[in-house]
């Protein structure tokens, strides 16, 4: 962020939603097919630690808010 490569989402623009907590909903499972989505990454780190994701509620609200429609 402070290289200005990323951004910040304020809370008041942040669309929240509760996932289910379902195998088939996990991060593990759904972070692969946006790893390469630019608009999703600017919120998130470029790498993780092996077997390590983003939080679960602030990658779904991410999502939410990036595409809509694919979370809601």
């Amino acid at each position: 962020m402070l290289a200005g490569q990323k951004k910040l989402l304020k809370v008041n623009e942040a669309r929240y939603i509760n996932m289910p907590k379902y195998d088939e909903l996990s991060v593990k499972n759904i972070f692969p097919r946006f790893r390469n989505d630019p608009q999703v990454m600017l919120y998130l780190q470029d790498e993780y630690p092996k077997d390590r994701y983003p939080d679960r509620q602030y990658f779904f609200t991410i999502l939410n808010t990036v595409h809509a429609d694919y979370v809601s």
